[in-house]
């Protein structure tokens, strides 16, 4: 047992330097000792603003660095995490140049900051992804549920707003006080219309393929059109109302797109198909040049018709659904929102002069504005 304790010894040393000898050599590169990175907060978007920047560059132990920024407008700084004021909107390309002993790097971001002067009206909208109502350049408050439709009581100046988890619908002041329920029992609600002089609202239902009028003096309910009794057509989500008649669109295949019903009930039906709009979800009537405005979401537009369905037009391209809009007619305006890019938006009713007046946001869906 000795012996062959003694033998074994060399024979496992031997055979280790054998596979030692067999690992070919690889030089580990040395890390980069300098890796510039930021990140940047710019307040409410507008300009003239401050944009502050944190530097969240790093630097291997044994190496300083300098920090050299261009801020993307004739500026500079030296600073580590400087702060800068623009003082015009605009798009800006901020870059970090880091530098240490033995290495550069960069790093480099793009914002955009809008003008305080862009809006002459206040603009409310509702972003579904984060529950809350906000004012554009103003305050907002949470909301309980998701929602979609927002409308405006200008004679109490109060908002209303659908809640589809509830299936309620919910009024407030604009600045979020006095929070009370109209009208509840309904299902997946989703875009609304008011009629204040006449005491009534109307949203639309896609739970149960309905329009509801609303008392909302007393929070009554009664279905006004439905698939079933009316022929109205399947998943109806935008809703407007013009001269005693509801503007809806309805997404169901087959139901696409535009329909009309007249607010005492006694009927309902479609001005435009698929072949003539695709199919949406926003709607709006501009009732000084007495036209609708309304989404495509299939090709990608916003388009214009008359009120009986026709002399369409493309307006202008937009990117993926808009389910809130606001006509300015005295100002030549239309205000929507854009849900896949997360902006507010305004163009010209010609379509040309497209702004993005407000950005950043999840999901916003319906708006108003107050001239």
């Amino acid at each position: 047992m000795k012996r062959f304790r003694w033998m074994a010894l060399p024979l496992a040393v031997w055979v280790g330097g054998l596979l030692s000898s067999c690992e070919p050599e690889f030089p580990v590169p040395q890390a980069s000792s300098a890796v510039a990175a930021f990140s940047l907060d710019v307040g409410d978007g507008f300009a003239p603003g401050t944009v502050t920047f944190t530097n969240e560059s790093t630097v291997l132990e044994g190496f300083t660095a300098t920090y050299a920024w261009n801020f993307g407008d004739g500026s500079s700084s030296t600073e580590a995490s400087p702060s800068h004021e623009y003082a015009e909107a605009g798009t800006y390309t901020i870059q970090l140049v880091m530098t240490t002993e033995d290495d550069i790097s960069v790093a480099s971001q793009e914002i955009s900051l809008l003008s305080n002067n862009a809006l002459d009206v206040r603009l409310f909208f509702v972003d579904a992804g984060a529950l809350r109502i906000e004012e554009v350049d103003g305050d907002g408050f949470a909301i309980d549920g998701f929602s979609t439709g927002l409308d405006y009581d200008a004679a109490n100046n109060q908002l209303y707003w659908t809640d589809a988890d509830a299936g309620t619908l919910m009024r407030a002041n604009l600045d979020g006080s006095g929070v009370a329920t109209v009208a509840s029992g309904m299902g997946d609600i989703r875009d609304l219309a008011l009629d204040v002089a006449n005491d009534r609202a109307y949203v639309a239902d896609r739970t149960n393929n309905a329009i509801w009028e609303i008392v909302l003096s007393t929070g009554a309910t009664s279905e006004l059109y439905t698939t079933t009794d009316d022929g109205l057509g399947q998943l109806p989500v935008g809703l407007d109302i013009y001269n005693g008649n509801l503007y809806i669109t309805c997404v169901d295949i087959d139901a696409e797109a535009v329909w009309v019903g007249e607010v005492d009930g006694s009927g309902v039906t479609r001005i435009l198909d698929f072949a003539a709009a695709g199919f949406g979800y926003g709607i709006i009537v501009d009732p000084i040049n007495e036209h609708i405005y309304f989404d495509n979401s299939d090709a990608g537009t916003l388009l214009r018709a008359d009120l009986d369905g026709g002399n369409i037009t493309e307006v202008l391209v937009t990117n993926n659904r808009s389910y809130g809009m606001a006509v300015d007619a005295a100002g030549g305006k239309i205000y929507y929102s854009e849900r896949a890019t997360g902006n507010i938006l305004r163009a010209n009713l010609d379509g040309s002069d497209i702004t993005v007046v407000a950005s950043g946001f999840q999901d916003p869906r319906g708006l108003f504005i107050i001239p």
